[in-house]
């Protein structure tokens, strides 16, 4: 009686550790499936009705859903693919997207470069280069060598600036005259000779312009005093 007792004993005792041993593993794989902030690198492989809930307690979105029935969440630094596999079994593939140091921030897109502004006139340079030019008419000013001769171009200047190593000729003529283009290419081949070097000094281009502003003609500064 005594040894038929001990393995009832023996018995019992067997059944209640399996009991218990069955216990704690399905406490174990419910723990994982509603843990609260589970993470993102335990559902690599999982499938969908186990990690869904676990993507949706932390946070993920669907990002966009592809042709081929991809579902794509993101959250931070995470990428979560949903791939199904067959009618019965959806696996997910998560990705972890570079880190990013700590403190740092992704840098701004570059933004498009201003453009470079336009040379502002140079008022004394404009000065000096006019007063050269009558000089070189003889001290007249351009109205009275209009009035003296006509078909001079040197009569139809209306202004003379100079912008960086540009110097401007605007002759007060339109875009429509007939002599335009005759006299604004005696211009430029007259100035680029008449005018003495310390006039054109640091000037790279003598332009012609009519009275809109159209460039004529242009020549390169090439003084013979």
């Amino acid at each position: 009686m005594k040894r038929i007792g001990a393995s009832l004993t023996a018995i019992l005792l067997a059944l209640t550790l399996t009991a218990c041993d069955d216990t704690d593993s399905s406490t174990t794989q419910s723990a994982e499936v509603i843990q609260s902030e589970p993470q993102a690198s335990d559902q690599v492989g999982q499938l969908l009705t186990i990690a869904e809930a676990n993507l949706e307690l932390e946070g993920y979105e669907v990002e966009t859903v592809t042709d081929s029935g991809k579902s794509i969440f993101k959250k931070g630094n995470w990428t979560v693919i949903e791939q199904k596999q067959n009618d019965n079994q959806v696996l997910l593939t998560v990705t972890k997207n570079e880190d990013k140091e700590e403190g740092t921030e992704t840098p701004a897109a570059p933004t498009e470069q201003a453009p470079t502004p336009e040379p502002a006139v140079d008022e004394e340079r404009s000065a000096a280069l006019t007063q050269a030019t009558k000089d070189a008419f003889g001290g007249q000013e351009f109205t009275e060598i209009l009035v003296s001769d006509p078909t001079l171009w040197a009569g139809y200047i209306n202004g003379i600036r100079v912008e960086g190593d540009l110097a401007y000729y605007t002759l007060q003529i339109s875009a429509d005259d007939l002599d335009r283009e005759e006299f604004g290419q005696q211009a430029a081949r007259a100035l680029s000779t008449l005018l003495p070097a310390s006039a054109v000094e640091g000037i790279d281009w003598i332009i012609v312009e009519d009275g809109a502003g159209t460039v004529i003609a242009q020549e390169q500064p090439n003084p013979i005093m």
